[in-house]
């Protein structure tokens, strides 16, 4: 259900498969400036948005979560992480193997 280009390139996003990975409001793609109601710092990077589209697609089957939070939006704008369910963890240790 995930490219497998996009899967091997955010699994690698963690060093470990117990790892987390830190989040920040940069992350958050609608934390803009002129925003109304999302506008801390750091704002909206194009390159973190991009990783952050990449988790969000990992975490809606099962393979990562937020921590401490609901949900990844409140993980970035908290500047909480997030880290790999079981699935997840199985498929990182296939990744580093070569096994996808």
């Amino acid at each position: 259900r995930v490219p497998k280009e996009v899967l091997e390139r955010t699994l690698n996003l963690f060093p470990s498969p117990t790892e987390e990975f830190q989040l920040d409001p940069s992350f958050e793609p609608t934390n803009l400036p002129n925003s109304v109601d999302r506008n801390c710092e750091p704002y909206a990077n194009p390159d973190h948005v991009s990783i952050f589209g990449d988790l969000q697609v990992l975490e809606s089957i099962g393979l990562v979560a937020p921590s401490g939070v609901k949900h990844m939006y409140f993980a970035a704008m908290y500047s909480k992480s997030c880290h790999l369910l079981p699935e997840g963890r199985y498929l990182w240790d296939l990744a580093k193997k070569g096994l996808l």
